[in-house]
């Protein structure tokens, strides 16, 4: 996308602010000599430098001094606290306020003002003269960007009344927020009149006039530019009094010109202008301020080169003079004060810090050089807070409480409290030598203490200790507030909470930097996806406040994916229907759990609030209602008669149970000629393994015999099918995280509705009936042997009446065989040991297995050949087999009829044989790693130590693992686990794991975290600059490193000559390329390619620039050219879309 900006030209006006991506630039007289002064200000630290000037045109300039804000972003210059001279004004919306500070003192720095007001995030600042105001003084308009819906950025005025005192006038919404302020006079009348930019995806030029409207009263508009714009104002043309204007973009090679008309006294406007091409790309302009007409500085490139040109205002651009900068430097500003003269700035071409400084005099056709060297350095602590005052003693008490941070030089102690009303001052003194020491003592005051200070430190803390703060000395600390948990990265949703130092102080904050502000009072604020959460604390009264504070969160899973409760509800669903992401299935109790509450639209927050038969069917109320299936049974009994099995006539019935004598379901044999019974509905409970079926004690069967009454009872046994998974085939776009939640709900209430049960196909056989004894027998074996004194009288068949005086195990009895209880005795999985006894008598050619299906069937012959007739005579052929299993040996009446006596030792052997062959569920011993996506979704996966092989952890319900207390371990940690490897994994593809025990081994060496997101680790900024909230992207000691880079190569950010081995890098914040490509679009930036596995790269977009931005997810880059990369996106259904890439520390 195309970067532009525009540049006013105009008659002579007071101190015009120039600005590029480094620095602010401006005149003024700071001391009140008459005499014109300079200032540099540094726009990442706050540190401003002014040079003031002497008889004859020299600068002598003073150390660095700290504005009290970091990462300006809007700077002016005026008559805001004097007639005699003038103030320096600075804003930056995450400071929250504007601090005014004096510079007439060349000794000591001046303590800031601070200027709050009802709006958030000041981000512009203008000294302007209303009408209305005090005659002499400056009033201040003050542009602000973070304030609530519906306008984030807001237009305030105040009024200075001549004692420093200023009222607000006026505080209104604007479209877009402010940028580039300056005042511009249109006409010889006073500047009452300011231009700015409203920045936004197209930037629109306005000048308000403030004559008759304290709020301003619009007096020219041109809009429809690229971002982003400067602009400058000056009077080129010897034949018009009005000024022209021009418009750049940084980095184009010409400009547009816009000639002031004034077509009837006192409307003014811009008709189209005219563009002029100066060859190579514009740096940046300035205007040469001369007796006459104006002269224009350009620097072009990086600042490599510098040309001064005549321009008449019109079209006609003459080179006066090219300057170049020295080797291994570029220009990187101008100063101009007046009289044709102009000072050139320049330092490190990897840096855009100033660093040395020339004057360039005029001479009548061109320009000599004059005074030049070095200006003062600048770093992260130039004019850091080294006059403390505290509520408490500090060193002494745990909560010293700071009231107040100024800067009163170097080599400054012995603070003192005295005086009515009690002022603070400290004692300054000059460092010689190293010999010779400090030297020259002076008594500075600090000025007056805050009210409730009752203690101060300084800079010289004794003679062998030197102290100050981290912090800019940003003057009263008004409110100050803290978060937590710590900013960093979670697996699963986090709960966020805020305290306020003074608990009287009211707290507000919002998630993301585009949503409104909340009061926080309490509440309970959930966070599950990328974000930032801004915060800040204000007294009960007044609109002072504290800086806003930033946390930056990051999530291991999207937000798609993020469920941490494992509920089968994700957290961005559950939040915005006001539930715990991490609250559990049922958060109210009410038995149903959230996600059957969602589909049913009933309050999951509430007990008295759930789905009734009065609006559902009542197979309908739960999810595990619709976990149903049908069975289609086709009973083959025997026919003693011709002795072989054969089919059940129709009209039978055939029952479902479950192993504790509930009916599951019934019906009645159909479809001749190969009857069968079809059971539905019958309900998936994964807590019974099996189900048994039955038929009556005699019903009717195909057979030749007269008597058709000759089927005998027989059982059998049916593993229970999965629970079917609702998969909810919802695709999180990103958008709206509302509309998504209510779009996910909508899909998987369809999704609900449209499960279809599975149909089970079964057959009940003399072989069943035997499979069905044998596993009963195993279970009473198993059961036994864990000290059950019941165990040799058990019955799974309860709803049989000759099983009345038989022990039914209870469920919870036959899951413990499940799980091992000790080395002796292994679990062992009850469908498994069902199917290996199942397959064995179906399959086994042993010879005492035949002989086992033999005895079975000859039991099935004897009884329905002579049941019949010999009513009475003969037990049910179940318990005979039963008799069997146990004993070896049949009851008389069987034996009496017996034609396979001879193979009943060997039949009993095959008993022995398939209990043998029962084997306990298979184990393992496994070490694992967490993972960064172990937590926090619907999976609990794990990897082998060294490889890519996952494995999730499950509990004996087949649910995710959780460990104990909840405690979610860090990346890396090594643990053991012992479990069983039997199990399925339906919801993910990995292998799966039954947890039996597991145990910590090993927790990674702790690695630090980048909290703040700055993509500098904490520890490493506590280390070289004592706090968090550094700036990764700048050289903060001007050898030609960014910090970035210092901290990659392990070199020292502080040391001029302490480098990096490796050349400088170009490390500077991306610069997307939004390349549109049919249905993809191209994302293009630079960057290092030695450092791309060091980052990664997270696309987020947003249909709306002020709206929240979804993140996409993670990119890899692909290569495209030299330290060029591409990321793709699909092409949104919204035509209008912005994208940014968040750049986060790769992890170690």
């Amino acid at each position: 996308m195309a970067i532009g900006c525009w540049l006013l030209l105009a008659p002579a006006s007071p101190a015009f602010v120039y600005e590029n991506p480094y620095e602010f630039s401006a005149e003024g007289d700071f001391n009140g000599d008459g005499l014109t002064d300079l200032v540099l200000v540094d726009k990442t630290t706050g540190a401003y430098r002014i040079g003031l000037q002497q008889a004859g045109g020299a600068y002598t300039w003073l150390s660095a001094r700290s504005s009290g804000i970091d990462s300006v972003t809007g700077f002016t210059v005026g008559r805001l606290n004097s007639l005699l001279y003038e103030s320096l004004a600075f804003a930056s919306p995450d400071a929250n306020r504007v601090n005014i500070l004096d510079a007439t003192n060349a000794a000591v720095a001046g303590l800031p003002t601070p200027v709050y007001i009802g709006s958030v995030g000041p981000n512009a600042v203008q000294a302007i003269n209303i009408l209305t105001g005090f005659p002499g003084y400056d009033d201040l308009f003050i542009g602000s960007a973070y304030n609530s819906a519906p306008n984030a950025s807001h237009h305030t005025t105040l009024t200075n009344d001549g004692t420093t005192n200023r009222v607000i006038l006026s505080d209104l919404g604007a479209v877009a927020p402010v940028g580039g302020a300056n005042r511009i006079g249109l006409s010889p009348a006073p500047a009452h009149r300011m231009g700015f930019f409203h920045r936004g995806s197209t930037e629109t030029f306005r000048v308000y006039d403030f004559t008759t409207s304290g709020s301003g009263a619009q007096t020219l508009s041109l809009g429809g530019f690229i971002p982003t714009n400067q602009w400058l104002h000056g009077k080129f043309s010897a034949t018009n009094n009005l000024p022209q204007v021009l418009f750049y973009r940084p980095g184009q090679s010409f400009f547009s010109r816009y000639q002031v008309v004034e077509a009837t006294p006192g409307n003014f406007t811009l008709p189209s202008g005219n563009q002029l091409n100066l060859g190579q790309p514009i740096y940046q302009i300035f205007s040469i301020p001369t007796a006459t007409t104006n002269k224009l500085l350009v620097l072009f490139g990086n600042g490599e080169t510098a040309k001064a040109y005549y321009f008449d205002g019109l079209s006609t651009l003459t080179v006066i003079q090219t300057f170049t900068a020295d080797a291994g430097e570029h220009f990187t500003g101008a100063g101009v004060v007046g009289g044709n003269d102009f000072t050139l700035f320049s330092g490190s071409t990897n840096s855009g810090v100033s660093t040395k400084f020339k004057n360039w005099n005029w001479n009548g056709t061109g320009y000599t050089a004059g005074q030049s060297g070095d200006l003062p350095y600048v770093s992260q602590f130039s004019g850091r807070g080294n006059v403390l005052q505290f509520q408490r003693e500090p060193f002494v008490t745990n909560a010293p409480v700071l009231l107040r941070l100024n800067n009163a030089g170097d080599w400054t102690g012995q603070p003192l409290i005295g005086g009515a009303p009690p002022a603070l001052t400290v004692r300054s003194e000059t460092f010689l030598s190293a010999t010779q020491g400090l030297a020259n003592p002076s008594t500075v005051s600090v000025g007056p203490i805050h009210p409730l200070a009752q203690f101060g430190l300084a800079n010289q803390y004794s003679n062998a200790i030197s102290l100050f703060s981290f912090q800019a000395p940003i003057g009263d600390k008004v409110s100050d507030v803290s978060i937590s948990p710590t900013p960093g990265v979670y697996s699963a949703a986090i709960t966020v909470k805020f305290t306020a130092t003074d608990p009287s102080h009211l707290i507000y904050y919002r998630i993301g930097n585009a949503a409104s502000w909340s009061q926080f009072t309490g509440q309970t604020i959930y966070v599950f996806s990328n974000t930032v959460v801004q915060y800040y604390g204000t007294p009960a009264a007044g609109n002072a406040k504290s800086a806003i504070k930033s946390a930056a969160y990051s999530f291991t899973s999207t937000t798609a994916a993020i469920d941490s409760d494992a509920d089968g509800v994700p957290d961005y669903v559950e939040s915005t229907y006001g539930l715990n992401p991490s609250g559990g299935r049922d958060s109210d109790g009410d038995g149903f759990s959230d996600f059957e509450e969602l589909l049913h639209g009933t309050d999951a927050k509430s007990n008295a609030s759930f789905p009734t038969t009065n609006s559902w069917p009542a197979n309908k109320l739960h999810i595990d209602d619709q976990a149903v299936f049908d069975l289609s049974v086709r009973p083959q009994p025997w026919d003693g008669f011709s002795n072989r099995a054969t089919l059940i006539a129709t009209g039978a019935t055939l029952y479902a149970w479950d192993l504790h004598g509930s009916l599951l379901g019934l019906a009645k044999t159909t479809n001749p000629p190969l009857p069968f019974a079809r059971m539905t509905n019958i309900v998936v409970d994964p807590l019974k393994r099996l189900i048994s079926l039955s038929t009556d004690l005699h019903y009717d069967i195909l057979t030749t015999n007269a008597d058709k009454t000759v089927g005998r009872e027989m059982i059998g046994l049916v593993g229970v099918p999965a629970l079917p998974a609702l998969a909810v085939p919802y695709v999180f776009a990103g958008t709206n995280v509302g509309r998504e939640a209510t779009n996910w709900v909508l899909s998987a209430s369809n999704a609900w509705t449209s499960l279809t049960r599975a149909l089970l196909t079964n057959q009940i056989t003399v072989n069943r009936s035997l499979e069905s004894l044998l596993f009963e027998q195993a279970v009473a074996i198993l059961l036994g042997s864990r000290s059950n004194s019941w165990w040799s009288n058990l019955t799974l068949f309860p709803f049989r009446v000759a099983d009345v005086g038989r022990t039914n195990p209870p469920e919870s009895a036959l899951l413990s065989l499940e799980t091992n209880l000790d080395l002796a005795h292994p679990g062992y999985q009850l469908k498994a040991t069902f199917a290996t006894i199942s397959n064995l008598v179906e399959n086994s050619t042993v010879a005492g297995i035949t002989n086992l299906r033999r005895v079975a069937q000859d039991i099935y012959r004897i009884n329905s050949l002579l049941n019949n007739t010999n009513p009475g005579s003969f037990i049910s052929p179940i318990d005979a087999l039963r008799t069997f299993l146990w004993n070896g040996t049949l009851d008389s009446n069987y034996l009496h009829w017996a034609t396979t006596s001879n193979a009943f030792a060997s039949a009993s052997s095959g008993v022995t044989t398939i209990l043998a062959s029962l084997q306990p569920r298979s184990t393992t011993n496994l070490a694992l790693v967490v993972r960064s996506d172990s937590f926090g979704s619907a999976c609990r996966i794990l990897d082998v130590p060294g490889t890519n092989a996952p494995y999730t952890l499950l509990n004996s319900s087949a649910l995710p693992f959780s460990f104990p207390d909840n405690f979610q371990l860090p990346t890396g940690s090594l643990i053991y686990v012992y479990g069983y490897t039997d199990v399925t994994n339906t919801a993910c593809t990995n292998r799966a794991i039954e947890v039996i025990s597991i145990a910590l081994a090993a927790v990674p060496i702790a690695t630090d975290q980048d909290s703040d997101a700055s993509l500098l680790i904490d520890s490493w900024e506590r280390k070289f600059f004592g706090d968090l909230g550094q700036n990764a992207f700048v050289d903060s000691d001007g050898d030609g490193y960014r910090n970035l880079q210092e901290m990659w190569e392990g070199s020292d950010p502080r040391d001029v000559l302490g480098i990096p081995s490796v050349p400088a890098a170009s490390l500077s914040r991306p610069v997307l390329e939004i390349v549109p490509d049919g249905a993809l679009i191209r994302l293009r930036f630079n960057w290092p390619s030695a450092y791309l596995s060091k980052i990664q790269f997270r696309v987020r977009s947003s249909s709306t620039v002020n709206a929240a931005y979804t993140d996409l997810g993670t990119a890899t880059p692909a290569v495209i050219g030299t330290d060029r990369w591409e990321i793709t996106v699909a092409t949104p259904l919204d035509p209008q879309q912005f994208y940014l890439i968040h750049l986060l520390l790769a992890p170690l």
